[in-house]
């Protein structure tokens, strides 16, 4: 019964609405400051294209953070997001919509070639791609090779990125669903840029592929450390 209601395009339009108004809310109410964003900064001043990443439980304020960070606002850089096919992606789809972020429809697991064609479209365009490399199924804070597939075929970097709040709520889901609460104090946490993989060798995706996993994971700690 609960998934009907969910699925009525009215209560879903209703719903899209508010939890775009809570993302406001929080980040409007929240001090956020930004960490080790050198690498990001240097890549927006020259225009070189690269890949946002973040774990799928850390997704909910960095369409926000995009929005509001001021060197991604002076370069008018448009950030778009890699969405899975099934239900909840769409919804999130729908959300991020309002705060001028477009969607890629698919995953590594669902629609993946194509997905994985026109992010390479995107990010040759010197467009920025974000990608949950744990979506959207898991496992948790492993990261998919997918995403090192885009960086060798774009020739362009990966930057992690995290959030943490001082308050929050972690959700008993299969990806501990990381909720701010709102007059928080707001760390968004940026890593270092990894090169891709200069070639399809399988030894070498997985080198660059676990690079990304640990500096993803780094960068998670290092926020929830510092609050």
């Amino acid at each position: 019964m609960l998934k009907k209601l969910f699925r009525n395009p009215i209560i879903q339009a209703i719903l899209t609405r508010f939890i775009a108004f809570l993302i406001w809310f929080i980040g409007r109410t929240s001090r956020i400051t930004f960490v080790g964003d050198g690498p990001i900064k240097e890549h927006l001043a020259s225009g070189k294209p690269f890949i946002l990443c973040f774990w799928h439980g850390r997704m909910l304020m960095c369409p926000y953070g995009w929005k509001v960070y001021p060197p991604a606002k002076a370069s008018n850089r448009e950030l778009h997001m890699m969405i899975s096919a099934h239900g909840d992606g769409r919804f999130i789809s729908k959300v991020i919509s309002f705060f001028g972020v477009p969607t890629i429809t698919g995953s590594t697991s669902r629609g993946g070639a194509s997905a994985l064609r026109n992010a390479v479209e995107i990010l040759n365009q010197s467009k920025t791609v974000a990608i949950t490399p744990d979506g959207p199924r898991g496992p948790r804070y492993k990261a998919a090779k997918g995403v090192v597939h885009a960086a060798r075929l774009a020739e362009c970097s990966i930057i992690p990125v995290s959030y943490s709040t001082t308050r929050h709520k972690i959700f008993n889901s299969w990806d501990h669903f990381y909720f701010p609460l709102p007059f928080s104090k707001l760390l968004i946490v940026l890593g270092d840029a990894i090169a891709p993989p200069t070639s399809e060798d399988s030894t070498e995706t997985e080198r660059v592929r676990l690079l990304v996993e640990a500096e993803l994971n780094r960068v998670r700690e290092l926020g929830d450390s510092l609050c």
